[in-house]
């Protein structure tokens, strides 16, 4: 058989033999490049890992490890029941006093009918807001309605003469010094300074609570305190948002310089703030620093 082929192929003439030849050659790369073209044309599949990674450590630096969700995120501050009959859209957030607001107003925060004529119920009844925690007493308000509403709580300070009254023998503690926290049972010199350089560092006491952010304090001497001081809270120092600069931003307690850089930033893309909610609806902040940070915050 072989034999038979090669006498074939001897007996062609030379231009038919280079035509075999080249032929030959032709199946084979054909042949070849079948089985290679699908290997080289298979696209790797794209690996984001690398990508989502850089997100989620841009996100994460933007968030408070421990902030609540934000109002229409996730299903823990949207579960039913909680918005009632209105639709989340529907739904509009401002600043208020509970002490003033009015009934349809209340429905325009997303609140029940029942919860708004109990809360109307409570002030005609001579019930009065003197914190944000005391709309908590309203019945048939909930944690979750609270949380997202609770920003947007105004309280106007009571005046130091009214505190006066409740806090027989108490003094200031926005405008007290060393010497009257001293005075104070369990209160040394290193305590009374470490106090006072807090206070200065925050702008001044919006609530007694903030004395436990005071470093080493034990609650046995936060107790003893509260019962001889009460707040004032016209002293607080607050910055106009339209004038600070970025080093007094960060120097407060509250704030990182991430944090601080973005509230410059957004003023300065914006020109001038307008209102101190846009903080939150632009998310600049977590919730839980945006509550804390807000009785420092002006605009003028």
């Amino acid at each position: 058989m072989i034999r038979r082929i090669l006498r074939a192929y001897l007996s062609l003439s030379r231009g038919e033999r280079n035509g075999f030849f080249l032929l030959a050659i032709l199946i084979m790369v054909l042949l070849v490049g079948r089985i290679l073209i699908p290997v080289i044309t298979v696209r790797p599949i794209p690996d984001f890992t690398e990508a989502e990674t850089a997100f989620m450590a841009f996100r994460s630096a933007l968030q408070e490890a421990g902030t609540r969700e934000r109002p229409g995120q996730g299903s823990s501050g949207w579960e039913a029941g909680n918005i009632h009959t209105q639709s989340r859209d529907a739904i509009q957030y401002f600043d208020f006093d509970p002490n003033h607001i009015a009934y349809e107003e209340l429905l325009k925060l997303g609140l029940s009918a029942g919860v708004a004529r109990t809360l109307i119920n409570y002030r005609m009844s001579g019930g009065k807001f003197q914190s944000r925690q005391d709309l908590l007493k309203v019945y048939g308000l909930n944690s979750t309605d609270f949380n997202r509403l609770e920003p947007f709580i105004d309280i106007p300070p009571v005046k130091a003469i009214d505190m006066k009254k409740h806090e027989a023998g108490a003094f200031e503690l926005n405008s007290s010094d060393t010497l009257q926290l001293q005075g104070i049972y369990g209160i040394g010199p290193v305590f009374a300074g470490r106090i006072i350089r807090y206070r200065d560092l925050l702008g001044g006491f919006y609530t007694r609570e903030q004395l436990k952010e005071v470093y080493g304090l034990q609650q046995q001497q936060y107790e003893q305190i509260i019962r001889h001081v009460f707040i004032d809270t016209s002293l607080l120092q607050r910055m106009n948002l339209n004038t600070v600069e970025r080093e007094a931003l960060f120097r407060h307690p509250y704030l990182t310089s991430y944090q601080a850089d973005a509230i410059i930033a957004y003023r300065d893309y914006k020109r001038e703030w307008k209102d101190i909610n846009e903080i939150r609806r632009n998310e600049l902040l977590p919730d839980s620093v945006f509550i804390r940070i807000r009785p420092y915050l002006k605009i003028e």
